[in-house]
């Protein structure tokens, strides 16, 4: 399931507030073509208001909105398409980083909400928080924390265990980064992956950032 993620920039609010504005001369446009109609309402028929508008225009705007070019220069929107598949490599402490393994990254986000799966061939996990941090020298980040689950294939000792990850966003389609786990496993390693294909949520247009 889809959870809410956080940002460090103040562009949600500067989105929610532009949202509200065209929510109110959405509602103050039907007004005045209502009252240009020479015939009336009927009672019973619910005439959109401000808060209609709003709640209309913030779903089509975190769902699709928000990934279209013009609307992200139009409103400085800074925080990264993730949307898609991404292939690619995880190197872990529990081999001494010997073996590279194999390993696809989902990504499912809107706006307002992002879940993030990694899959290799013996487990899986999703993740439960995450936020985007952007303003730091080296690259723009997305952190978050994750239930790994055991597959078939695993190893007896593998159990059920937390764990946190760490991607720096970078050009040309990359990710990289490390993670850790709790202490029922205690290991650590990076993760390295190429975006193999774009999400049908997301308009197919490359993430420009910092790299």
């Amino acid at each position: 399931m889809m959870h809410s993620y956080s940002s460090d920039h103040a562009e949600r609010r500067r989105v929610f507030l532009t949202i509200v504005a065209l929510s109110a001369l959405a509602a103050y446009l039907l007004h005045l073509l209502l009252s240009l109609t020479t015939s009336s309402v009927l009672w019973w028929v619910d005439v959109p208001s401000v808060l209609g508008f709003f709640g209309l225009i913030q779903t089509v705007f975190d769902k699709s909105l928000w990934r279209m070019a013009p609307v992200r220069r139009l409103l400085c929107i800074t925080i990264p398409d993730l949307n898609g598949t991404w292939k690619g490599t995880l190197v872990s402490s529990y081999d001494n980083h010997e073996s590279p393994t194999e390993a696809k990254l989902t990504v499912a986000q809107n706006w307002t909400s992002i879940l993030i799966s990694l899959e290799t061939a013996t487990s899986i996990s999703h993740s439960r928080v995450a936020g985007f941090v952007q303003d730091q020298p080296t690259c723009l980040s997305l952190t978050y924390e994750y239930l790994c689950e055991p597959l078939a294939g695993a190893i007896g000792t593998m159990h059920t265990h937390r764990g946190t990850g760490e991607l720096c966003i970078k050009a040309g389609g990359l990710l990289e980064g490390e993670y850790y786990t709790g202490r029922d496993r205690q290991t650590y390693g990076s993760l390295h992956f190429r975006r193999a294909k774009f999400s049908k949520r997301s308009t197919n247009h490359p993430v420009h950032l910092i790299g």
